[in-house]
């Protein structure tokens, strides 16, 4: 009596072969699983796609993925990033880009090293921007995503600040403004932050404490003392009161630089 392999088998198989680096055998039990009556499942394709990314076979990886999707099997995001980075070691980077433009359309937020990736693979920073405003559209980019992104941008400055600067307000959200201005304000870059304080209302953006106060040590930092008084007086009543202990002291400090004989808040 013969006995047929199942799932659980052959993606055993197909990760032994991992391990000892055998992606040809790990490839070949894949695709003759279909043949076997076992219809591959994302840890299969994931393994194998891992493997060739350990060998730098890029080709083989991108087929497979090709293959993922042509079976309907969903794409995670550590096995779409495992074939960027395979296909950047192979320096193919149109191919690098092709996969950053389609994490959108399998609705995967991108994480740091997707953005590293792709930032690595353009000559033009235009390319990603593109990109970003498309996922942002389709409301792909989360929290955490545009975390992974800001983070990003931190290493790659040149790069990075060029592509925050031109996504402006599009994220439209409180959480990832108030992470927008945090980034400029860690690079020192306090009129940014304050601009981007200031479209809030615009975006119908309600700001919070952190904003508030973001926004005036920007305003002590620039030396906009009157402003950064204005600001909390203005947080005292839009907060009714929510206030914290370092825009307290940042607005004891604005009114003694005004007036140093006395305070005024």
């Amino acid at each position: 009596m013969e006995i047929s392999p199942d799932l659980v088998t052959c993606n055993t198989l197909i990760s032994a072969c991992a391990r000892e680096t055998r992606w040809p055998d790990a490839i070949n039990l894949l695709t003759s699983m279909e043949g076997r009556r076992v219809l591959p499942d994302l840890i299969s394709f994931k393994t194998a796609i891992t493997s060739c990314r350990k060998e730098g076979r890029w080709e083989e990886a991108l087929e497979l993925l090709s293959l993922m999707w042509q079976q309907r099997v969903a794409i995670d995001l550590i096995t779409m990033n495992s074939a960027m980075t395979c296909t950047a070691s192979a320096q193919q980077w149109k191919e690098v880009m092709v996969l950053f433009d389609s994490m959108r359309i399998c609705k995967l937020s991108p994480d740091r090293l997707s953005y590293s990736t792709a930032m690595s693979a353009c000559e033009s920073w235009q390319r990603v921007l593109e990109s970003l405003q498309n996922m942002l559209k389709l409301g792909v980019v989360d929290v955490t995503s545009w975390s992974s992104l800001l983070q990003t941008c931190r290493e790659q400055r040149e790069v990075g600040v060029s592509i925050i600067e031109a996504l402006g307000m599009s994220q439209q959200d409180v959480v990832l403004t108030s992470a927008t201005m945090d980034f400029w304000a860690r690079i020192h870059q306090w009129a940014k932050a304050l601009q981007l304080f200031t479209a809030m209302p615009h975006a119908r953006i309600r700001p919070n404490v952190s904003d508030f106060t973001m926004a005036m040590l920007a305003c002590s930092q620039s030396r906009l003392w009157q402003r950064a008084l204005q600001l909390f007086r203005r947080m005292k009543d839009d907060l009714e009161g929510n206030l914290n202990i370092i825009a307290y002291n940042t607005a004891m400090g604005a009114s003694l630089d005004l007036h140093p004989s006395r305070t005024c808040i």
